[in-house]
């Protein structure tokens, strides 16, 4: 009777422990700061917008103007397929930017009806991003715990959920990531399947 009355009272924290899996529409603003990119449309040129898909062991995310960036926490990197029919392969586990400090900050914003907890990370290069998260769509920490760049193992070791608001301030551009639309679903596998024969190249970006 004292391990049914355990098991009873566990059921609720298993439930509760769950990962999110699904899709997310975000929208992308961008904020110009460098006068010397005055007049572009970067909505044009980097996308308005994207869909990731979150599964327990992969995400995707595909871009409005083509690209899809994909990551399996057990290659340790991603593999973006860009619009011009570059495939690359980009190193996610080393950064020459650090976390200086993270913060908690407060938080008024509601998105697709969750009320949202914030998070400031400030980096070495005197830029910081800010995280607005809903704890009730849950990633698990060791998804990203060798994805060093951005902090993103840090990161997601303190907020351990789905971020839906992004704002990041940089010197050229500043980006606010908003999430407008979500389904909580299984997804298909085959979404993360490309050709065998596929070539990749190591992206200089990383």
């Amino acid at each position: 009777m004292r391990f049914l009355i355990i098991l009873v009272g566990l059921i609720p924290l298993l439930l509760s422990a769950k990962e999110f899996e699904g899709s997310i529409s975000y929208s992308i603003e961008y904020e110009i700061t460098d006068a010397r990119l005055k007049g572009r449309d970067l909505q044009k040129e980097l996308g308005s917008g994207y869909v990731k898909f979150y599964t327990p062991t992969e995400t995707l995310a595909k871009y409005d103007i083509g690209i899809i960036e994909q990551y399996n926490p057990t290659e340790k990197k991603t593999r973006i397929r860009e619009m011009n029919g570059k495939n690359l392969i980009g190193n996610v586990t080393t950064d020459s930017v650090r976390i200086i400090q993270m913060y908690d900050i407060p938080s008024q914003e509601v998105v697709l009806g969750c009320q949202l907890d914030a998070l400031r990370v400030e980096y070495s290069d005197s830029t910081y991003t800010e995280f607005y998260y809903c704890k009730q769509m849950k990633i698990a920490p060791s998804f990203y715990k060798d994805y060093v760049l951005s902090g993103y193992n840090q990161i997601f070791e303190r907020i351990k959920s789905v971020p839906l608001i992004i704002y990041r301030k940089s010197y050229v551009y500043n980006t606010l990531t908003i999430a407008y639309e979500k389904s909580e679903s299984k997804v298909d596998q085959s979404l993360f399947n490309y050709p065998a024969d596929i070539k990749w190249e190591v992206s200089p970006d990383f």
